[in-house]
Formats: structure tokens, sequence, C-alpha cells
């Protein structure tokens, strides 16, 4: 594979940009006006004919990570390929980076958010001051055909990536999951689309990434978890009225099956059907049983579905009981979001 040309240029209808192999600085130019932008990463030892067209650059947000450490392969679909990185904006300015590959997505990366520079945004020549606290999904797309970000935001949202939307503003919670990050992470595609449904879609792109305080989040989240036992529910009175119409059911069996069905618990127990294996599942059980445990409070049943209602009883009706126990609340409440994205990427909202 040979060098870089000492000139690369790519451009787009506003902007032109080339990279100049000597002094290693990208020359953005727009309407004939030229600025600079420093390239500190190593840039001598990449892959030959890095064309832009090969890559698929999406911009996100993960307000639980501040590290210019925080940089991870990406395998999808369980291929044990990688097919990608995701990467703070920091790196992309920075001397750490090293490896070819990383050094090659790096570079791509760098030059495609330069050339995506809106006019509206000033020419610092800082690429960071146009990408405040973003980070960076590069995906190889011979490696990844027909990849479309959409298809992976549920799968990103488990991990706390969010569209990006600009600097953060807000101070988050520091969650252990993400000290326990793994460096390679997998991105699985939707097995279902439910970004059709309105909410989720806001949910999703706007409203979640940009909520620090958990106890919202909390309330935000738990409406998918209503959307899906409401369903649940005018499903199963359907099927109880046809058995009491066929004959199936006597009037005093349909009375009862009427109340067991109209209860929260039951239908949450009718949604977890086929999850309880899930390994976000049973991290749940864990995580959940511990903070219980920790706030004095007596578990009756230990099943997944009866810990998922009590976590939403106890929050919403006796949320003084967590008092001084905050920081473990918000570690199961984060877990507690990761299994309604489960749900979201697997069971379809009608």
């Amino acid at each position: 594979m040979l060098l870089v040309s000492m000139k690369e240029k790519q451009c787009d209808e506003m902007n032109k940009v080339e990279f100049d192999e000597q002094t290693s600085y990208f020359i953005l130019n727009r309407d004939g006006i030229e600025t600079p932008y420093a390239y500190p990463p190593k840039s001598n030892n990449l892959w030959s004919n890095l064309r832009d067209e090969d890559f698929t650059v999406v911009l996100l947000s993960n307000p639980f990570l501040h590290k210019e450490t925080d940089c991870y392969e990406v395998e999808f679909n369980g291929s044990g390929e990688r097919g990608g990185y995701i990467l703070p904006i920091a790196l992309l300015e920075s001397e750490e980076a090293t490896g070819r590959p990383l050094l090659s997505y790096i570079f791509v990366a760098y030059r495609t958010l330069l050339q995506r520079l809106d006019e509206d945004k000033e020419a610092t020549g800082v690429l960071s001051d146009s990408y405040k606290d973003a980070f960076v999904l590069i995906v190889h797309n011979q490696t990844i055909p027909g990849f479309n970000a959409r298809d992976y935001l549920v799968s990103l949202a488990s991990f706390g990536f969010y569209v990006y939307k600009g600097e953060l503003k807000d101070n988050y919670p520091e969650l252990k999951f993400f000290e326990q990050l793994p460096k390679t992470l997998n991105l699985n595609i939707n097995e279902v689309d439910n970004l059709n449904n309105g909410y989720v879609s806001d949910l999703l792109t706007n409203r979640i990434c940009a909520t620090s305080d958990f106890l919202t989040r909390f309330v935000l989240v738990y409406q998918v978890v209503e959307v899906y036992i409401s369903e649940i529910h005018q499903k199963l009175l359907d099927s109880a009225i046809e058995n009491y119409k066929t004959g199936v059911l006597n009037k005093n069996d349909f009375g009862e099956e009427l109340k067991n069905i109209s209860r929260e618990s039951y239908q949450i127990e009718q949604l977890f059907a086929g999850f309880l294996e899930e390994p976000v599942s049973l991290e749940y059980k864990q995580s959940s049983l511990s903070l219980f445990e920790d706030v004095n409070y007596k578990i009756k049943n230990e099943k997944i579905p009866l810990l998922f209602y009590t976590l939403r009883n106890q929050v919403f009706h006796n949320y003084k009981m967590f008092a001084g126990h905050e920081d473990a609340l918000y570690q199961v409440m984060f877990c507690f979001e990761r299994v309604v994205m489960m749900f979201l990427a697997k069971k379809k909202i009608c």
C-alpha cells in the first residue's frame, strides 16, 4: 500500500478540503477563504486510496463518556469482524492514536467533517470547536454493505450513544456500566422497526440524550413500556371476549380473566415472555436485587417482570425510599433503559 499523496483533494458543493502531508495541515477553502487546520495524528502510514465514499461518518453524543481514550472498535451483528470505530472528536486532534487501521479511519473522519462544516459555523482552525462533545461513528462500507445508521439507533442507545445535537449543557451521573465497557462493541441491527412510532423516534433522537435528570429519564422511558402493555392488554381483552362468546370461558371464568389481564404486573409479565434469558434482562435482575437489598426493601418474588414492575411502583409512589442511595438507583435505571432498548430492537409496536 502506498502513502497518502502529497495533496489529497475532496470537495462538496460548499467546502473544498486539501491535505498537505509535508506540513500535516488540512486546508479548508470556503468561498475562496482558506483556513488551515493542524492535523496532529500520524499520516505517513495510512491505507492507500482512502476515498470518503468508502466510509460512512455519523456524529453521535454520549453524555457518560468524556475521555480521549474512550475509543471503540465496532463489530456489527455478531460478525466478529471490525466494521468501524466509535471515537471521541478529541482523538481526531491527538497524537496518541496508533495503528494503521485506526489512523486511516481518523484521517477520513477528519476530512469528511471538514467538508461538512456548515456555513453558519465559523472556521476556527480547530475541528472540535465546531463539533463540541461529539463522538464519531465511522463505518467501512465495503465491510458493512448497505449500512444505515437508522437501523442501529436502538443498539447505539443501549450503549449511551445518541444522535448528535451539539454541545452537552448538563452534568450526567457517572455510571459503572461505562467503566466496564469493552473496547469492542457489537452493534445489532433492529429486528423490528419501531422508529416509525413518533414517540419512540422523538425519544431516541431528541429527548433522552438531552435529559440528565434520571427521574425524568425514567418517566420518559417508561412511556414506551406503557405503549407495549396497552397493546398487550387490548389483545388479551379481545381474546378473552372471543373465548367468552364462543363458550370457551363461562361467566365466572370470564370475570376472573378480566381481573387478571387488567393488572399491570400481569401485562409486564406478558411483555417479558421470550425475553427472560436475554443477558440484559439477567443484568437487570442482579442490579435491581442489589438495590432493593441496599434500601432494605423485602422482595416477595425475584422474577424479572415483578422486579421490573416493583421498580416502577417504588419510583413513582415511594421515591423517598431511595434517599441516600441515588447513585445505586441511577445504575439500575440505566439498566432498566437497556431492557427497554432490547424490547424496541426485538418486539414490534403495532
